[in-house]
């Protein structure tokens, strides 16, 4: 500003606007929102701090048109799951480190596998192909209903991990499976977050031969 110098500049003041002008319909008419002028700092903090609306309300869901997996997600987690596998290979004793298989999913209640359990079944399948070793396959569930019920479904999950991975040509006796139902858990029973993540499958390694 010519006549105030060391006063705010006018674009400092100036508030720019989207603004609708019934493109879209008669249904819509005069809605605004105002675009804020910031830094490229600025607007990286704001995006990194922003929930997708995908992420939070579609994922998982009937509507999801994606699956439970995106594919980065896929390749993301091949290498992480490979790298825990690794870090339990050199220790003294393998078999003290249980390694979760995050991305393996069962209908409500059953042993079905879904579809998106392969991925990570397969990365499974070929790790072991990569290295001679046995592993113990074991189911886990969170407290919900009663304790018999508990353990035949995490036996019965953990036989269908089995199953998959000896379908996918790993010999049979380099597989065992236990279920121990609600017996050991992750976390607390006594929220959602908890009971989740109570309800799992887990690998350990019970022999190498190098």
């Amino acid at each position: 500003d010519p006549a105030n110098p060391n006063g705010a500049q006018k674009w400092e003041e100036f508030d720019y606007e989207l603004a609708c002008a019934e493109l879209c319909g008669t249904g819509h008419w005069s809605m605004r929102k105002i675009v804020k002028i910031v830094s490229e700092e600025e607007y990286e903090q704001w995006l990194s701090e922003q929930t997708s609306y995908y992420k939070s309300n579609i994922r998982g869901t009937e509507q999801d048109p994606l699956g439970r997996l995106l594919g980065y997600e896929i390749e993301e987690r091949a290498e992480a799951l490979l790298d825990e596998v690794e870090s339990a290979l050199i220790l003294d004793d393998p078999s003290s480190v249980s390694v979760r298989l995050s991305n393996v999913f069962f209908d409500v209640g059953s042993s079905s596998l879904h579809k998106d359990s392969r991925y990570e079944l397969d990365n499974v399948a070929a790790i072991m192909s990569d290295y001679d070793m046995t592993i113990e396959i074991s189911g886990h569930t969170d407290s919900t209903g009663d304790p018999e019920s508990n353990m035949l479904l995490s036996e019965a999950r953990a036989k269908a991990v089995a199953d998959y991975i000896i379908g996918k040509g790993i010999e049979g006796s380099r597989l065992t499976t236990i279920g121990y139902g609600d017996s050991v858990p992750a976390d607390s029973n006594a929220t959602v977050d908890g009971r989740q993540n109570n309800r799992r499958i887990e690998l350990r390694i019970t022999s190498l031969n190098l």
